[in-house]
């Protein structure tokens, strides 16, 4: 031992307790400050096809796209919605989807030929000035495509939407686990895009299936701060010459000051890029036939779909917000099977088909639904069914799945999107993982705005991850939970509710050494 070692200090220093730090949250907006940019102020419109028809609509329709739809869609999809005064901080803004933390760690580009006000380009949307700011000129969709004839139609489409990530934004409050995050916000931000180019006739298609390097070059980002992530196409096909400029990287300078790099974030997004000409060729090969395991007895079919009145799409996304407090009411059958069956409808995209039309797996916990028994489930894409694993009272149970919250255990059901994904990763590799991961937040973005369209309340959780599949097996013993949501009528006393499950007081009794034979 030495006088003056500083070592004590050091582990002192680091083994403080403190709130998050506020000095270290980095921005929730990017800008390049380049003028002119294309104002979107006044040029959305009201979309009032009712929420719950969005789903049967996809790709029904050959609209054509302008700036008045894109304005619509953008800020239906990643737009401000609405601003609150904090009395203790100022005011608060909040976006069209839902974000863990309200962090909002997606950027959305726009890279489009020649259309109707808008010249060919590729553009970035700020949602804080509402505007497109041309960062590039010319067309640029061929290089998306990386000369790929089975991605032809995103070089033929109109328009491209480029979503990316910066990851500091999640990763400050929830560290390593953010990167899931902002992969969720990613999805949920596509659940209400694709619902709005739905009801706006507007075919759409989801893409994973690019090379990350070329798309992040173009787009002048580094491919570890900030990241593209996904694609989504918009418009009807159209076979046109398309012009290839010569490319300047785009530099500008968003504030990463104070951002901590994690290890296991970077080497994680590294492993799900697409690299090569050959790495892209083995993603675009034929999409693995889904299996499924038999659960148990049907107990609710949704091949007979009731009808039912929902909000408009437009009413549903302006007026969302995450519910703090559930009423412990039960909902409908009728409001069960269409958020069952919105939520698992087939998504358009370059590794979903026919024959595979999720990569995911629904389990559910039904503590209040009328008509439905109460207990553990597991929803059947094949038979379209609801077949019962247990039966029981497992609302102490949701609640302490749902990281000891009182949502799990006041609403009316829990849906727990999960994955198998040692069986993902071999058949599309680890760009599977992100794959899986954004349609996770797709689809408990669609049971958002199903449930906020019957007028029930829905929140996404965060949840004990080996505990959710404990729970669930035998049945889902390959499985690991990817995102929950927690559903039911929302209190008129909308605050988070104090809550201690009957399993995390028995699990602390066993930590101070109850049971234990001496």
């Amino acid at each position: 031992m030495e006088n003056k070692n500083p070592s004590a200090i050091e582990y002192h220093e680091t083994t403080k307790l403190g709130y998050i730090n506020l000095k270290t949250k980095p921005s929730l907006y990017k800008s390049y400050n380049i003028d002119p940019a294309i104002t979107l102020e006044g040029r959305s419109i009201e979309i009032n096809t009712p929420t719950l028809d969005c789903v049967d609509l996809a790709n029904s329709g050959q609209s054509p796209v302008g700036l008045t739809e894109i304005a619509t869609l953008l800020n239906l999809s990643s737009g401000i919605i609405k601003s609150n005064i904090s009395t203790t901080a100022g005011p608060v803004d909040y976006r069209a989807a839902s974000s863990a933390g309200a962090l909002y760690p997606i950027e959305t580009y726009l890279i489009c030929g020649d259309l109707q006000d808008i010249p060919a380009g590729i553009y970035h949307f700020s949602p804080k000035d509402n505007v497109l700011t041309k960062i590039a000129e010319g067309d640029y969709r061929a290089l998306l495509s990386s000369g790929r004839s089975e991605h032809q139609e995103i070089s033929n489409s109109p328009i491209v939407l480029v979503y990316t990530s910066i990851i500091w934004r999640s990763t400050w409050k929830y560290r390593a686990r953010g990167y899931r995050y902002s992969l969720w916000d990613n999805g949920t931000i596509l659940s209400n895009l694709i619902n709005a180019s739905n009801a706006l006739g507007i075919p759409n298609k989801l893409y994973l299936g690019f090379i990350d390097n070329t798309v992040n070059d173009l787009l002048g980002l580094d491919g570890v701060k900030e990241a593209a992530t996904c694609m989504v196409t918009l418009g009807a096909q159209s076979v046109q010459h398309v012009h290839n400029p010569t490319h300047n990287t785009i530099k500008v300078n968003p504030d990463y000051n104070n951002d901590i790099e994690y290890d296991e974030v970077t080497k994680m997004h590294q492993a799900t890029k697409i690299n090569s000409p050959s790495d892209l060729d083995r993603w675009l090969t034929t999409i693995p036939e889904r299996y499924e395991y038999p659960a148990g007895e049907s107990k609710l079919s949704t091949k007979l779909i009731p009808p039912i009145e929902s909000r408009s799409i437009h009413d549903t996304i302006t007026n969302r917000g995450s519910t703090r407090r559930f009423q412990r009411t039960s909902i409908s059958k009728t409001h069960l099977i269409h958020l069952l069956n919105s939520s698992t409808n087939p998504a358009k995209s370059d590794f979903l088909n026919e024959n595979r039309p999720s990569l995911l797996e629904f389990y559910f916990i039904v503590n209040s639904v009328e008509g439905v028994p109460r207990g553990a489930y597991y929803y059947s894409l094949n038979n379209n069914s609801l077949e019962l694993i247990k039966s029981g009272n497992f609302r102490s149970d949701a609640g302490h799945l749902c990281f000891e919250q009182a949502l799990g255990y006041d609403s009316s059901v829990v849906a727990f999107i999960m994955a198998d994904l040692t069986s993902l990763t071999t058949e599309y590799g680890d760009r599977g993982y992100r794959a899986a991961q954004i349609e996770a937040g797709m689809r408990g973005g669609q049971l958002y705005l199903s449930a906020y369209s019957l007028g029930l309340g829905a929140s996404g959780i965060t949840f004990y991850d080996d505990s959710v599949t404990e729970f669930f097996s035998p049945h889902a013993s390959t499985a690991t939970p990817m995102f929950v949501v927690t559903i039911g009528k929302t209190s008129n006393q909308n605050s988070v509710r104090p809550f201690r499950s009957k399993v995390a007081v028995k699990l602390d009794a066993m930590a101070r050494g109850a049971g234990q034979i001496f």
